[in-house]
């Protein structure tokens, strides 16, 4: 894997990759389920007390460069 290549840690590229969806498609829903589809099988050695580091490094990823204005629909 490239990531193993070039020694990018797990959540970086967790969040990089979430990141650069939420740039590319402007919806921070479908950066991150698009993330986690990437990054799931990376994150499949895990032990179950670090499972849920690299969901908040998704999360946090696809909220990248979100506006403080941006509301789902429902609210208005």
């Amino acid at each position: 894997m490239a990531a193993r290549h070039f020694h990018i840690p797990l959540l970086l590229l967790a969040w990089l990759v979430a990141a650069l969806r939420r740039t590319a498609a402007g919806s921070g829903t479908v950066a991150a389920v698009a993330a986690a589809g990437t990054i799931g099988p990376l994150a499949h050695g895990l032990p179950p007390t670090q499972t849920a580091l690299p969901a908040l490094a998704l999360g946090s990823g696809a909220a990248f460069l979100g506006r403080g204005d941006q509301r789902s629909s429902r609210w208005r």
